[in-house]
């Protein structure tokens, strides 16, 4: 299915705060992925940023680096939920049933309904009580949807 050109400042959900809709980060040459918990979105330096948490023990912290390019794919069809729960077994895409794509050099996740493609800005080791995460600044240079007449504006971003 063809995928729509749209402006970060254009989206309306914080996809982030949809529990129904599972997140995962790709990134690198072979397609590594983990699952996305927590995340915002919001505008730093005059740029739309998303800011992703991952445990410090994932194997993707240390594939994100700043500079490094990744995208974040998001899903309207909750039949990808079972898929998406073999991610935080396996950091290969194709293991979960998965299939990629590349733009501009980015991994996604082909059967994603909207993609964030992003670049790290900075990262940062962060600790609340005893939970621990890293920090993933990126910000978004393309957003890709799968339906062009979705609402389309990001909640509390712009």
């Amino acid at each position: 299915m063809k995928f729509y050109d749209r402006k970060a400042r254009d989206l309306e959900q914080n996809f982030f705060t949809l529990s129904e809709n599972p997140a995962i980060v790709t990134v690198g040459e072979h397609v590594d992925a983990a699952s996305v918990s927590q995340g915002a979105f919001g505008i730093y330096a005059g740029s739309p940023c998303a800011m992703l948490f991952l445990p410090p023990d994932s194997p993707l912290c240390g594939l994100l680096h700043v500079g490094g390019a990744c995208s974040v794919s998001f899903f309207d069809n909750p039949i990808c939920r079972d898929r998406l729960a073999a991610l935080t077994e396996s950091v290969r895409l194709e293991a979960a049933g998965l299939s990629a794509a590349w733009e501009d050099g980015t991994p996604y996740c082909e059967q994603a309904d909207t993609v964030l493609l992003c670049r790290c800005i900075c990262t940062c080791q962060m600790e609340h009580s005893e939970q621990r995460a890293v920090g993933f600044l990126c910000a978004i240079s393309r957003t890709l949807r799968k339906r062009p007449g979705f609402r389309e504006r990001l909640v509390g971003c712009c």
